[in-house]
């Protein structure tokens, strides 16, 4: 029996439809007391829960505050907590272990890495304790993947510097189907770090992060780079102007994609790439320099399918990976996944909107929060990243007001996409 707690109605129904799938028996809590009332109440009627998946930002208690208590009961101390954030912050993982968490996943996650979680976390319990010091993270799940697998993937050492989650889950999603593995990062700054510390055949860079942009960093790796080595960089931008690819090519990028990235596009890319990494040197090994050309008509053949696709303002790709999840005689989950999605957010965006004629910040930053998660798992990404800013940091009434502007139309053009798949 598995537990699915989080404040967020999507985020329930997301999960409880998954792990339902997996045919596991699912039950949802909205807040850390009702989870409570329901781990209690399984024990008295001899249906202990055996899985507690928790979200980490809650109303009444956090995810952390919630561990200690489950685990300092002892009548329910024995269910195995599982973390989802939707954000990671230094020392998390410590607090995790500390709290008695079993494993601690950032959004967004994957159906398959959530799957191999749970499994995991079963096994682990059913045999002996977990051990504080035993973690199950993205890391040690695709160590274990590769050991079941007996071999590994390809070796090219690919980077992601991208901080958009919707972004990265799609770009990690394609390459792990096209057999590949990738560090990810969220900004500039930490491209920098990471290249400092392991050498990269392919670095995939968003060109618009905060702290330290796409551009910037490149500029700074090839200043430090020099004379004695050549690392591929290629743009990942939303952006359709000549003058952004010309922006790209001028600051050191190698080449350029467009989102939404399209699996096909990143395969060829990555393909022609690797082929002149391996001309030029062995990957795997130290990145030596190559010579490369503009690559601007190529990259003009990739301005209308973006533009296409850019005005639903929905990866369908989302609900269609949802729909191969649909169970036998069961309603359909995408139609009904869409109608709960409408209806919150028209409800949030009110809320929104009241918080910032109240200049109430921490109300801001609770819904944006609760927004951003649910259009992320729904596949509307620029809504996400808009409730993103909201969220993330301090900004005036004025600035707050004409985002609100662009969730309004955005929200617009995501509900008509929405609602034409629902029919479907």
């Amino acid at each position: 029996r598995v537990l699915i707690v989080d404040d967020n109605a999507t985020n329930r129904k997301i999960l409880n439809h998954q792990t339902s799938s997996w045919g596991m028996i699912a039950s949802e809590a909205e807040s850390g007391e009702r989870a409570l009332e329901l781990l209690r109440a399984g024990i008295l009627q001899g249906e202990p829960y055996d899985i507690a998946v928790l979200d980490l930002m809650m109303p009444d208690m956090d995810s952390f505050q919630l561990a200690e208590v489950i685990k300092s009961d002892p009548a329910i101390a024995s269910v195995a907590l599982v973390l989802l954030p939707s954000f990671g912050k230094r020392g998390h993982g410590e607090a995790a272990r500390q709290a008695g968490i079993a494993a601690y996943l950032q959004k967004p996650v994957r159906q398959s890495q959530l799957y191999n979680c749970l499994t995991e976390v079963l096994a682990r319990a059913g045999s002996e304790p977990v051990a504080v010091s035993q973690l199950v993270t993205r890391h040690s799940l695709r160590e274990s993947e590769g050991q079941q697998k007996g071999k590994s993937l390809s070796g090219l050492r690919i980077l992601i510097a991208e901080d958009s989650l919707v972004n990265q889950m799609v770009i990690l999603g394609q390459l792990e189907n096209l057999g590949y593995q990738a560090t990810v990062v969220v900004n500039g700054q930490e491209a920098l770090k990471a290249v400092e510390k392991e050498a990269f055949d392919i670095i995939l860079m968003d060109c618009q992060m905060p702290e330290m942009d796409g551009f910037k960093a490149t500029s700074e790796i090839r200043q430090r780079e020099g004379d004695g080595r050549h690392t591929t960089i290629i743009a990942i931008t939303a952006n359709a102007l000549e003058g952004d690819r010309e922006k790209c090519l001028a600051a050191g990028m190698d080449d350029y994609l467009s989102k939404p990235v399209r699996p096909g596009m990143l395969r060829q890319k990555l393909e022609q790439w690797t082929e002149l990494i391996n001309d030029a040197g062995n990957i795997g090994e130290q990145p030596v320099e190559i010579t490369v050309a503009p690559l601007r008509k190529q990259l003009s053949k990739e301005r209308e399918p973006f533009k296409r696709d850019r005005m639903s303002g929905v990866d369908l790709s989302v609900l269609a990976a949802y729909r191969k999840i649909q169970l036998p005689g069961k309603p359909d989950f995408v139609t009904e996944l869409i109608n709960l999605f409408i209806k919150d957010t028209a409800a949030q965006l009110k809320m929104l909107h009241e918080a910032v004629s109240r200049n109430d910040a921490e109300e801001l930053r609770r819904v944006s929060h609760l927004l951003k998660g649910s259009s992320g798992n729904i596949g509307a990404g620029r809504i996400a990243m808009l409730t993103g800013e909201l969220e993330a940091k301090e900004i005036l009434k004025e600035d707050a007001e004409a985002l609100l502007l662009h969730l309004d139309n955005e929200f617009g053009q995501v509900r008509e996409a929405l609602e034409a798949e629902r029919i479907k």
